[in-house]
């Protein structure tokens, strides 16, 4: 991760610190209000996904949490923008718990740009305990951020490539199959054409030889007839 994260967590907390120890004192609020306001100047100056980030992390921190979480309504574009930045900004894993509509259109282009969802956890959320410090336990959604997009692409292009010559050879099998009982289909009907074809013509010849042996007999009883 980013070491600016946690160099920037540190001033914050000295910050918080200074403000505390000034209660009562006019310059030293005046003092603590400005040396926030140069923090606050120092992390926008990085840029808007940074600063987001960073108040990620330090709610994070404050909260008690192993990842950052995002509880917030984030929309499809900028849940691929988090992704990017979580990957720039060397961030391996965090935790997602939004509840606002569209929550599971930007779970999905998490997973589009590279983060792969390995399950959930229960968390710390942003709200304490009626009469205590403990935060209220909230549910997230645990991704993990690849780090080389590149390569996650690649393998993903090459599954889906996978995945269509796999579906054209079954097509292939499937057509061939179709095929194939075409020709047995057809080579039986002409089994049966020639079975029967056999079959007429061995009456056929039977009826001759029938005819042929009453020929015989009748001829052999003229001529005995006449002698």
């Amino acid at each position: 991760m980013d070491s600016s994260f946690e160099k920037n967590y540190t001033r914050e907390q000295e910050i918080r610190r200074m403000h505390d120890a000034a209660q009562g004192s006019r310059e030293g609020m005046s003092d603590a209000v400005d040396a926030y306001q140069s923090f606050r100047n120092s992390i926008m100056a990085e840029g808007d996904i940074y600063a987001r980030i960073y108040r990620l992390y330090s709610q994070a921190r404050d909260r008690g949490n192993q990842y950052v979480d995002i509880s917030d309504n984030t929309d499809a574009e900028n849940a691929g923008k988090m992704a990017d930045a979580f990957r720039r900004h060397g961030i391996e894993k965090f935790t997602y718990s939004s509840c606002w509509s569209g929550a599971a259109r930007a779970a999905w282009q998490f997973i589009q740009h590279g983060c792969i969802l390995e399950g959930m956890l229960e968390i710390n959320g942003p709200h304490t305990e009626i009469g205590s410090d403990r935060h209220e336990k909230v549910y997230g959604y645990v991704f993990s951020v690849r780090q080389e997009l590149l390569g996650y692409m690649a393998s993903l292009a090459k599954r889906q490539l996978l995945e269509e010559e796999w579906y054209m050879a079954v097509i292939f099998i499937n057509k061939t199959a179709e095929a194939l009982f075409t020709i047995l289909k057809w080579m039986l009907r002409a089994a049966s054409a020639l079975l029967k074809l056999v079959f007429w013509m061995a009456k056929l010849i039977l009826l001759l030889a029938v005819l042929a042996v009453s020929g015989v007999s009748s001829i052999a009883g003229v001529t005995s007839g006449r002698r």
